[in-house]
């Protein structure tokens, strides 16, 4: 799975002694202007509605959606000038998806941060993920803001843009139930998803072909069918570099 890695990210949390809000904002190579749209940005609906006054970052989360976006695209077309817009889009995709993005929110220690209200605090981790993903594009919508573009695309480029996925793993990210289906169609083999398990907390999907077959639990069947094809996938992978090396 295409994950960035707490070593990749040559960012580093706050610390403990400085003015949270200072040291967040050097970790994106700027000094804030007005701390209370920083804190806005950290700011998660259910607290604006439990705190009279407060503001939430959903109109800084739209702004920092589109420009996020804008970014990744212009710097995809500049360093990909053979690729159709398909694979464009694939990329894309994978760079500006809600787990990368968390993924760089939980590295900066985002979550210590972030303002949520009573009834939001007992989020599971997917509900956190997706806050924190949120929160991530709330900043960028901040920094845009207060000091335009450059920063902006800056920060972009060294923490998203320079770790561009090759299409193939673009495609195992994104749609690895198809990309199942046509390496074990090549060979005649079929695959078959069946649930074996649902309740409250979540489906439990298994994705069986010839060789064997693997399983995912998340809250939706779609959710645990994909990642029971992705887990299959490696598995495949796993059983072909052990046959190359045997």
């Amino acid at each position: 799975m295409y994950r960035l890695t707490s070593k990749e990210n040559s960012l580093s949390a706050p610390s403990p002694d400085s003015d949270p809000i200072e040291a967040l904002a050097a970790r994106f190579g700027v000094t804030p202007i007005d701390a209370e749209l920083w804190w806005q940005a950290l700011t998660h609906p259910s607290y604006a509605n439990e705190v009279p006054g407060s503001k939430h970052y959903e109109r800084l989360e739209f702004l920092g959606d589109a420009i996020l976006g804008a970014l990744v695209a212009d710097e995809l077309y500049r360093r990909r000038p053979d690729a159709p817009p398909g694979e464009l889009t694939f990329l894309r995709s994978v760079l500006i998806r809600r787990e990368t993005l968390a993924d760089w929110a939980e590295g900066v220690g985002l979550r210590d941060l972030v303002r949520v209200g009573r009834s939001a605090r007992g989020f599971d981790a997917v509900g956190w993920r997706t806050v924190l993903a949120d929160v991530f594009e709330a900043l960028l919508g901040v920094i845009w803001l207060e000091h335009g573009l450059e920063p902006v695309q800056a920060f972009v480029r060294k923490t998203v843009v320079d770790r561009i996925p090759s299409y193939a793993d673009a495609r195992r990210e994104l749609e690895p139930k198809n990309v199942l289906q046509e390496r074990l169609a090549s060979d005649g083999s079929e695959v078959a998803y069946r649930v074996v398990h649902q309740d409250e907390h979540g489906v439990t999907v298994t994705v069986s072909w010839p060789g064997g077959e693997a399983s995912a639990t998340a809250r939706s069947k779609r959710e645990a069918a994909v990642e029971a094809a992705r887990r299959a996938l490696d598995a495949i992978d796993a059983e072909s570099g052990a046959g190359a090396h045997a």
